[in-house]
């Protein structure tokens, strides 16, 4: 068995100002820790050509 059915996965977006254009920097840190306090941990970004990302999160299962 792979080591992948050990965790649980998500994806949310990261805050953005108008348009998505630029990502809230506090607003985005605010996210990951509340997400951080129910055992979620950032596992990659991605980001957007017009500006938004996307943040990949896992936690142990």
């Amino acid at each position: 068995m792979s080591g992948e059915a050990d965790y649980e996965y998500k994806v949310v977006n990261a805050p953005t100002s108008l348009l998505w254009f630029r990502i809230k920097r506090d607003a985005t840190e605010r996210l990951l820790n509340d997400l951080a306090a129910d055992g979620w941990k950032l596992d990659e970004v991605v980001v957007n050509w017009w500006g938004g990302a996307e943040l990949f999160l896992r936690r142990s299962r």
